[in-house]
């Protein structure tokens, strides 16, 4: 047995905490794209069935997807289709802990929840970590985070960066660490989360 596995999320949503318009993103912004492949690369990514249709039905690449859906049938190429939270776990902590994996498999023990609103709600209980990007203004969309406590929650500041020609919002990037880690899960490590935690 491996180090405990943590549960983070991987997010980026407005003022309003709008994450969504239409089954996709309300932005284009290619900086937070290439941060979160750096969060995300060689890592289990589990998903929701809208966010995995929301990617044009393609697995992302260098990455363990997982896609959680309770629809009789459903199948999702180059994924794999868990039928509940409890499954999807499994499925990560044993891909974690397999003795060989794909060459490009990083070493530590996560699993990266990204989207949707549904799934970051299931999960939020068992968060250890949040990866949020935060877009300056407010946008026009249909699908919201849910709401934090501020008080379980503490937050590092990891970088920023203004509105430009490809970048029609500012962003900053930070990280939430929850105070009391949650009861479901046993202490992990916990690695440096700010360490090159922003694009550029």
């Amino acid at each position: 047995m491996g180090e405990p596995m943590r549960i983070c999320q991987v997010v980026a949503m407005d003022e309003a905490r709008l994450i969504g318009c239409a089954g996709g993103l309300p932005w284009w912004l290619p900086a937070d794209m290439r941060r979160f492949r750096w969060l995300t690369d060689g890592r289990p990514v589990l998903m929701g069935r809208n966010t995995y249709e929301s990617l044009q039905l393609r697995p992302l690449p260098w990455r363990y997807n997982i896609v959680l859906s309770r629809r009789p049938g459903f199948s999702a190429p180059g994924c794999v289709v868990s039928g509940s939270l409890e499954e999807s776990l499994r499925l990560a902590r044993s891909w974690l802990e397999a003795p060989e994996g794909p060459a490009w498999r990083r070493p530590g023990a996560a699993l990266f929840v990204i989207g949707g609103a549904a799934l970051y709600r299931d999960t939020l209980p068992l968060t250890e970590r949040i990866y949020l990007t935060r877009v300056v203004g407010r946008c026009t969309g249909d699908t919201h985070f849910p709401e934090l406590v501020d008080t379980e929650w503490r937050e590092r500041r990891c970088g920023a960066r203004p509105a430009d020609s490809r970048h029609p919002h500012a962003i900053s990037y930070s990280v939430l660490e929850r105070r009391r880690i949650p009861e479901m899960l046993p202490p992990a490590r916990r690695p440096s989360a700010c360490a090159g935690g922003h694009a550029e």
